[in-house]
């Protein structure tokens, strides 16, 4: 009976471990989109500038980030994408190209769709029919 409970202890302690990574993840993965709607919405330079220097380090942050998986790599990968549009679209901040770091900046809308499609729980059709 005691092992019973040992192992049940220590199963309830892994399983809490991970939901906090996880936890973890979601968090930080919800202040980089709020940054995203702050920066499109941002009026001045500097500040979109700033907002997307925070958004960059979220990224790396959450690259450190064990994922479901089958998807670490595809994740890490999709995170560097967004990181590189970022950094695109912060070089033409700088360089007065507005119109162009508008653009760059809502393509990242859409990696984001892609990548999160990764990451979300299987429906109940395929719950029943795999």
């Amino acid at each position: 009976m005691k092992y019973l409970s040992f192992l049940i202890f220590i199963f309830s302690l892994v399983s809490f471990n991970s939901y906090a990574k996880q936890s973890d993840l979601s968090v930080t993965m919800k202040n980089i989109g709020h940054l995203y709607k702050k920066t499109l919405k941002a009026g001045d330079n500097e500040q979109r500038v700033q907002h997307i220097s925070e958004m960059i380090e979220l990224l790396e942050k959450s690259k450190k980030a064990k994922f479901k998986s089958g998807t670490q790599e595809e994740s890490v990968q999709g995170l560097n994408k967004v990181i590189s549009a970022l950094t695109l679209a912060q070089k033409q901040i700088l360089a007065g190209k507005i119109d162009e770091s508008e653009s760059t900046l809502l393509k990242i809308d859409g990696l984001r769709k892609q990548y999160h499609k990764l990451h979300e729980p299987p429906s109940f059709w395929e719950l029943i029919f795999g």
